[in-house]
């Protein structure tokens, strides 16, 4: 049993829009929308019933509605059970991120103080790409040539 009003709905839509675009293949803003007014209802003191929220999805989803409710439900379990009424989940993917980005900075610090210190090449530059070889350029077709004016192709009409 999820009580919605312990769950941060504004940090759950990223997540509702981006996993109903991965299971669509394409951004609905309708069914997120839909979704999103779905689980209000247990805002406004509704008993929010997973198999009802995937039922009404399911016209748009199709068989991927079980797949979205299991994983929403777990965030909304998990997100009730928060102060902030944030996922874990969501908790533990910011750290990660944050970890990786901490790592990515040290590897560039460490980088650029050896630059510094001589032990590695300067950063090459980006060049100009190479310009096509001489067989590509032969196999390319001649530019268009130039079109006649209009005015020198339609016919002189003589009034009489």
């Amino acid at each position: 049993k999820v009580d919605i009003r312990k769950v941060s709905l504004e940090l759950m839509r990223p997540w509702v829009t981006k996993r109903i675009t991965e299971l669509l293949g394409v951004e609905d803003e309708i069914v997120v929308d839909y979704c999103i007014t779905l689980l209000q209802e247990g805002l406004e003191g509704k008993e929010l019933d997973p198999r009802r929220i995937q039922i009404n999805l399911q016209g748009f989803m199709a068989r991927k509605a079980p797949i979205f409710m299991d994983e929403l439900w777990a965030l909304l379990l998990s997100a009730q059970d928060h102060p902030a009424g944030i996922p874990q989940q969501f908790i533990d993917d910011k750290k990660n991120e944050m970890k990786r980005k901490q790592e990515e900075a040290e590897r560039l610090k460490e980088e650029l103080a050896a630059r510094k210190a001589g032990k590695l090449p300067a950063a090459p530059v980006p060049l100009a790409p190479d310009p096509p070889p001489e067989e590509e350029k032969k196999k390319a077709p001649p530019p268009p040539k130039p079109k006649a004016s209009p005015h020198h192709l339609q016919p002189t009409i003589e009034v009489r």
